[in-house]
């Protein structure tokens, strides 16, 4: 189903905006959360909510196409998607066990 999104939002106007939109809610609400965080001292407040939102997004976003949709992931869609929970806890500098998908 990634794929057809994805290759029909290359070509259909109307598409690429409701993928647009879906992105931008994604991003707003990861903001949000990593807002909170800042708040709450558990991230440092010298990160852009907005920025770092939108590169978690590119970095989940592009590893999911690559292994889902292009089947590079030797390793299986778990794994993957666990590195990528891993990944996005230590890049903020939060422990892992805070919550797995807890951006939003």
């Amino acid at each position: 189903m990634m794929a057809i999104v994805e290759q029909v939002a290359t070509l259909d106007e109307e598409f690429q905006e409701l993928r647009r939109k879906h992105r931008a809610q994604s991003i707003t609400r990861t903001a949000r959360a990593l807002r909170r965080w800042q708040r709450d001292g558990l991230i440092p407040g010298d990160l852009d909510p907005e920025l770092t939102a939108r590169a978690l997004a590119a970095m989940i976003d592009h590893s999911l196409y690559l292994g889902i949709v292009q089947g590079d992931d030797p390793t299986g869609t778990e794994r993957l998607l666990d590195t990528l929970d891993l990944l996005t806890h230590r890049a903020l500098g939060l422990p892992p066990e805070t919550g797995g998908g807890a951006l939003g």
